[in-house]
């Protein structure tokens, strides 16, 4: 069951483990991790074995810094807006990350920081990045505003004199169209 308690740590699906097998300990990072879908109890795990100079591609979390304290959102009224929360990389697995720390404090408003914009660490990259498929990570927006619609009471006053107007003078053409059509009537 120590496997159960290590699954919820964050660290087990980006960092090097140890394991013994057969009295010999191996080094491996987490390949794969199988639930049973009702209850979440442990299936299956696959392992792979890595050693320092193993460079490997893994997914790992995004950890958001000083959001509480972003000028965008405190000084300026805006909206921390998250785009990515979890990033594939490449790296040897003696230097996997255990998150990609993204510093927000000092994000205004209308500015955002993109995934060529990161501090990766030290032989960490970004498989493929380039320009033409640079990502935005997290920005900073103006709230939308929500316009409550005022009551209609005065609204409905004013459209039945407008109706009653409207009313009066559909009336007085209906009967002009009526001479016109008798005429129209009468001249055939």
């Amino acid at each position: 069951m120590k496997l159960q308690r290590l699954v919820n740590q964050n660290f087990f699906y980006t960092q090097v483990l140890k394991i013994i097998l057969d009295g010999n300990e191996e080094k491996v990072v987490l390949k794969e991790l199988q639930r049973e879908p009702e209850k979440g109890k442990l299936l299956h795990a696959d392992f792979q074995r890595v050693s320092s100079k193993t460079k490997l591609k893994v997914t790992v979390p995004v950890k958001f810094i000083n959001e509480e304290e972003c000028h965008g959102v405190k000084m300026e009224g805006g909206v921390l807006t998250k785009a990515i929360r979890e990033i594939e990389i490449s790296c040897l697995a003696s230097n996997i990350p255990e998150s990609i720390d993204v510093d927000v404090l000092e994000l205004k408003l209308n500015d955002s920081i993109r995934l060529t914009e990161l501090s990766l660490g030290e032989g960490v990259e970004i498989p493929n990045l380039d320009e033409s498929n640079d990502q935005m990570v997290v920005n900073v927006i103006t709230p939308k505003e929500i316009v409550e619609e005022e009551p209609i009471i005065e609204d409905e006053a004013e459209g039945e004199d407008a109706s009653t107007d409207e009313g009066e003078s559909t009336s007085e053409d209906a009967p002009a169209e009526s001479e016109d059509s008798a005429e129209e009537t009468s001249a055939e």
